[in-house]
């Protein structure tokens, strides 16, 4: 009962549904008079989630604190930190750059790569966010590094589910932040590294949503290079397996489109504020 009652919270949450904080806190009651300490942290985190979403920081914050009280009864150090780091924001951002930096130090020692990778994502992204875009590239880089270490080992099917939205937004970071200090060469660097396969398809799957911010016309043109990137990259593919080689001119049309897509999606950040511009503290 506990652990439905906790999957429907989820899903209530990802609808926008308001009885979902009443849902995960029933579960969280349930996972309590069980004793089930690693559920109630996660319930616990998913709720200062909602909470934040909903603008109301005090409570997001009492939500983490009592997670961290558990995750230190439970002796989850990576809980911990991930923990630690999200109650840094509610201090300040210097606060939050140091927490991160730590959690990154203390990860790195117990060999935790998964969740060192993921902290030098979030403070590639905390220094993004406050204009420093060059050390922002230096954590996103080192992200990217530990996910391709990570994906050696991985079969296919493995590496597609790896491969999701929240890890790949290290080399689209990447590409954006090449493309605001005018590196345009990186900025393809990045994109064919991350052998774009899967962003692709969260691109495209995402198109509607960043195209939300375009004149008509502009939206047009996004969905158009969007299907172009994806029909090119699919006839790389089907070359690659076939063992034939690919004509330079057909990548060259690939990184043109690709150029197109993120230089369209820049210009409609900065145009719904999104962005900051080309400017930025380095």
């Amino acid at each position: 009962i506990c652990r439905d009652l906790w999957l429907l919270g989820r899903i209530q949450d990802d609808e926008g549904q308001e009885k979902a904080t009443e849902t995960m806190e029933e579960a969280f009651l349930i996972a309590r008079e069980i004793g089930d300490l690693k559920l109630m942290i996660f319930i616990l985190m998913r709720l200062a989630q909602a909470s934040n979403r909903r603008l109301q920081g005090k409570r997001a914050e009492e939500y983490l604190r009592e997670a961290l009280k558990y995750a230190k009864e439970l002796g989850d150090k990576q809980a911990e930190i991930e923990i630690a780091a999200s109650l840094a924001a509610f201090a300040g951002y210097a606060e939050v750059f140091e927490e991160l930096q730590k959690g990154i130090a203390i990860a790195r020692e117990q060999g935790l790569v998964s969740l060192e990778q993921d902290l030098q994502a979030s403070l590639g992204a905390a220094y993004e966010k406050h204009g420093y875009l060059v050390r922002a590239r230096e954590h996103y880089e080192e992200s990217a590094r530990l996910l391709e270490k990570m994906r050696e080992g991985y079969q296919a099917e493995q590496h597609l589910r790896a491969f999701s939205e929240n890890t790949a937004g290290a080399y689209e970071r990447l590409v954006d932040i090449s493309l605001q200090l005018r590196q345009t060469a990186d900025a393809f660097a990045w994109a064919e590294r991350s052998r774009a396969r899967v962003l692709q398809i969260m691109r495209k799957n995402r198109s509607l949503h960043r195209a939300a911010s375009m004149p008509e016309a502009q939206r047009r043109q996004y969905r158009e290079t969007c299907d172009r990137i994806i029909a090119l990259d699919r006839e790389i593919q089907q070359l690659e397996r076939k063992g034939s080689s690919v004509p330079q001119a057909l990548r060259e049309r690939l990184q043109e489109a690709l150029l197109v897509e993120i230089d369209t999606t820049l210009a409609a950040r900065r145009a719904s504020g999104l962005a900051g511009g080309d400017g930025g503290r380095l």
